[in-house]
């Protein structure tokens, strides 16, 4: 019960009083109306908003006894709309209460959306411009080989053989008969050196045979004979009447087809061979 007492807001106990006090004041009303027939009713205001009540006299009895039919209904009437008012009170009472008791819904916050992540541009990026440098090849390193040893065989009049510091070539050949088949042999020699060279040669340093190998006799004046050769200079290893070469021999054999001299251990040549044809 103590509970339902604090729910009463002072707006709806004033409302219980006036109810209370109007409910009360009606019922007194009718109680003096049964119980007191001589109250005379001014019927001619009764149509008014404020109703009286006259004082009894001693010839009110008369009328007393038989008070007209529309004094109750008026009465009735003022009664039902002065109750009807406090319903209406009431009842704006009891809405303003009801609206005013009646909680307000509980307020459910917005979740607060989580932010976006702030956008952040990204950079234009710079064109890269690639400008292809051609890659040099390396030019494969060559790898000496051995040094080619000089064709120091079959060669023909004429050409040269160069060994050492010195080249040496076979002028001419001159077939002839001098007490006999004679053949005469010219040579000369270049200084390829950057300085003077000097060397002795005779018989032994200058050969000849035939392709059936037979070897023909070598007759040099004087027997050796001394060269003595400037840088880069060339010169006649004979002398027309003292240092040329010449060899005895029968090349008159059809079957000799071809001479072959050999030049050996002469200054820096080791060793070196022509082919000398033989017409017939």
């Amino acid at each position: 019960m103590n509970n339902d007492n604090n729910h009463i807001t002072p707006r709806l106990q004033i409302v219980l009083t006036i109810l209370a006090t109007v409910v009360t004041t009606i019922v007194g009303i009718f109680s003096l109306l049964r119980s007191d027939p001589s109250i005379i009713v001014n019927l001619a205001n009764l149509s008014t908003s404020t109703p009286f009540i006259l004082e009894p006299t001693t010839s009110a009895s008369p009328i007393s006894t038989s008070i007209p039919e529309k004094v109750e209904i008026q009465v009735t009437r003022i009664v039902t709309a002065e109750i009807t008012r406090v319903i209406e009170v009431t009842r704006i009472a009891l809405v303003e209460i009801t609206v005013e008791n009646t909680p307000y819904p509980t307020y459910t916050p917005i979740p607060t959306g989580t932010p976006y992540p702030t956008y952040t541009s990204y950079p234009v990026p710079t064109p890269i411009i690639i400008i292809a440098t051609p890659t040099n090849t390396p030019v494969p390193t060559s790898t000496p080989g051995p040094t080619p040893t000089p064709k120091n065989t079959g060669l023909t009049v004429g050409e040269y053989f160069t060994q050492g510091s010195i080249e040496l070539k076979v002028e001419s050949v001159e077939f002839t008969y001098n007490s006999g088949l004679t053949v005469y042999l010219f040579f000369a020699a270049r200084n390829i050196s950057g300085n003077t060279i000097s060397f002795t040669y005779g018989c032994d340093n200058f050969q000849l045979k035939d392709n059936l190998g037979n070897r023909f006799e070598c007759y040099l004046p004087n027997n050796t004979q001394t060269a003595v050769i400037e840088s880069g200079q060339l010169e006649s290893l004979y002398h027309p009447s003292t240092t040329n070469f010449w060899y005895r021999g029968d090349y008159s054999n059809p079957n000799v087809t071809q001479l072959s001299l050999t030049v050996t251990k002469l200054s820096g040549i080791s060793y070196a061979e022509w082919i000398i044809p033989v017409n017939h």
